[in-house]
């Protein structure tokens, strides 16, 4: 569409409204969050790096930990 007025912005505000009437504006149902979803990868990396031999100069808080393995099973952890 295009659109004629006194100034640049004036034709794009005509545009703009024109292109509406066309064009309808999308319904909230069409805008859907999306999920992600944890890999295999990232669970095997998780599980590995909670294993004995992973490597015993790298100390991971137990914490930390915890929220790791949640976070890789799909698990919410609360702590009150």
């Amino acid at each position: 569409t295009t659109g004629t007025g006194s100034t640049k912005h004036a034709a794009k505000q005509i545009a703009a409204e024109q292109m509406l009437e066309i064009l309808p504006l999308p319904s909230e149902m069409d805008k859907q969050k999306h999920i992600r979803k944890h890999s295999s990868q990232h669970k095997k990396f998780i599980e590995q790096k909670g294993s004995v031999s992973y490597s015993l100069t790298e100390q991971i808080n137990p914490i930390t930990r915890l929220y790791q393995i949640g976070r890789a099973r799909d698990i919410k952890i609360e702590f009150n």
